[in-house]
């Protein structure tokens, strides 16, 4: 007999959720900087306010399996500084974007999530983000509202860097290139490009070396 359920996922309890509050270890950027940087919506720090469980808004079931639970986690983002993002790599873009004060990130319950470590209440992040794989889906099949961006960590873990009082190593070297892309013409930008080839940090010079040519490309489509 099939049986169709509306599910509240605070009902059930959920053995995974400890994970939640062990932040991920992060990847190191393996001369990746550039690729996710013109990739990502935003790069942002951001502080995790509020975490909470969202059902599906229906699911229909051949046997009814009530110890499995389905949906996923919506976390609110406090925006803190949005170091870049995708519109940098505009070169007719030469005026910032309006920050956001609120991101909502929304992850599925899915072996990825179990695995991990997403977001934890009070912490701090910085975050590469894109908006959700399955963004076009999400209202139909959440209890999540229309119209609404919600986001997701730039392919997993990798999206994510923990921040404490001493930010790791690899933070500085992030904001370093964003300072350089940010909104300007792209003669502007390549000349503080330009300067970080000497930085003596060979990823670094690597992702700055390669949005050079990236802009030197888009200034002689300009001009054809």
């Amino acid at each position: 007999m099939r049986v169709l359920l509306f599910l509240c996922i605070a009902i059930f309890p959920v053995s995974g959720w400890s994970q939640i509050d062990s932040p991920l270890p992060y990847k190191p950027l393996h001369a990746d900087l550039f690729r996710r940087a013109q990739a990502s919506d935003l790069i942002a720090v951001v502080s995790v306010i509020e975490r909470r469980p969202v059902g599906m808004r229906a699911i229909d079931y051949e046997v009814p399996d009530l110890g499995k639970v389905v949906g996923g986690m919506l976390f609110v983002l406090q925006v803190e500084n949005i170091l870049c993002g995708r519109t940098d790599f505009d070169a007719r873009v030469t005026i910032a974007r309006p920050k956001p004060q609120k991101i909502l990130v929304f992850k599925k319950y899915d072996r990825e999530f179990y695995e991990g470590g997403y977001y934890q209440l009070g912490q701090r992040y910085l975050v590469f983000l894109t908006p959700h794989r399955e963004q076009k889906d999400l209202a139909t099949k959440y209890r999540l509202e229309a119209g609404t961006t919600y986001y997701e960590a730039f392919e997993g873990e990798r999206g994510l860097i923990s921040l404490t009082e001493e930010e790791p190593p690899p933070v500085a070297k992030i904001r370093q290139f964003c300072r350089a892309v940010r909104p300007a013409g792209p003669d502007v930008k390549i000349r503080r490009l330009s300067r970080l080839l000497s930085s003596g940090d060979a990823e670094l010079e690597q992702a700055a070396v390669q949005a050079i040519r990236f802009f030197q490309r888009e200034m002689s489509r300009s001009r054809q």
